[in-house]
């Protein structure tokens, strides 16, 4: 077995799909993170003939595709990558080469199980960010309709997961640039917006709410 593999070690079974005793035979303690990343260490010892035959599968059309995974990649590092293009990848999907290193190093910590509240502590995310603290799922799904927590948290958590290096000025560059070409369509960016109503729109961002409410 390849000392650089993190989920499976050689079983017959998915580990992670375990029961919890205190809980009864009915409830299923389980970590679909690992369970993935399980059967994609699998499927790149396996192959596609093998891992074809495990019942409950990931669904991936990755799988199937790459039948000799070993002979296909330079190393598991690109298979993980190409595997990250897919839906059924969760977590992984379209995310940069750090996130994906960050979930795939990190999956078997006891914060990946469900119901999973925090992906990322909070104390390790930039502090800059002001509405994504690591969550798995959006908190603020539930707030009237004039608030736009909801949206900033999906920007901030999409930026997270996607850029490569993580700057406090590329962020906000990012943010600027966002807020004048993709919401006011503004031509010439956010430097030809007056200062004034620069500040008006960093503090409606800053508050979760529209620029007219304020």
């Amino acid at each position: 077995m390849e000392d650089s593999l993190k989920y499976y070690h050689g079983e017959l079974e998915n580990p992670y799909n375990e029961i919890n005793e205190n809980l009864g035979l009915w409830c299923m303690r389980y970590n679909e993170i690992a369970a993935m990343l399980w059967d994609f260490e699998y499927h790149w010892i396996n192959g596609w003939e093998k891992y074809s035959q495990l019942v409950g599968r990931n669904q991936a059309l990755y799988f199937e595709t790459y039948k000799f995974p070993k002979r296909e990649f330079a190393n598991i590092d690109e298979a993980l990558k190409s595997f990250s293009w897919n839906v059924y990848s969760k977590l992984l999907y379209l995310g940069s080469e750090r996130w994906i290193r960050y979930v795939y190093d990190n999956a078997m910590d006891e914060r990946f199980y469900q119901p999973i509240f925090n992906v990322v502590p909070p104390d390790e995310l930039p502090h800059y960010l002001h509405w994504y603290k690591g969550e798995a799922n959006n908190p603020f799904t539930h707030e009237r309709s004039d608030s736009t927590k909801g949206f900033w948290w999906n920007f901030e958590y999409h930026w997270y997961k996607t850029t490569q290096n993580l700057s406090e000025e590329g962020f906000y560059g990012y943010l600027q640039d966002y807020i004048a070409n993709r919401l006011l369509h503004e031509e010439f960016g956010w430097e030809r917006i007056p200062k004034e109503e620069q500040e008006m729109l960093m503090l409606a961002y800053r508050k979760g709410v529209t620029r007219w409410s304020l």
